[in-house]
Parts: C-alpha cells; structure tokens; sequence
C-alpha cells in the first residue's frame, strides 16, 4: 500500500503517538516521539 499524501502519514504517526506514548506531559511525551520508531506502510520512520 503506497501513501498517498504526507497528510495520511501525519495523521498515522499522531494516531500511534497518541496511542502508544505512556506520558502526559508535553515534554517527556516529546522525548518518548524522539526515541521510539514509527512503522507504518512496510517503511520504519523515526522523528528527527
């Protein structure tokens, strides 16, 4: 399956943080973003 717009991944990559980050602060959440790998459509995306 090929993304068809930077906007479906943008909203797959905040479905998954917004699912999977364990913190509620802003700051430890934006870390946690940092540190954890994104995979999604057989491609692995990282935050940088």
């Amino acid at each position: 399956m090929a993304i068809s717009s930077f906007y479906e991944l943008e909203e797959a990559w905040w479905e998954w943080v917004n699912k999977k980050c364990p913190h509620k602060s802003p700051r430890a959440h934006v870390k946690w973003m940092y540190k954890n790998t994104f995979e999604y459509d057989e491609t692995t995306w990282t935050q940088s």
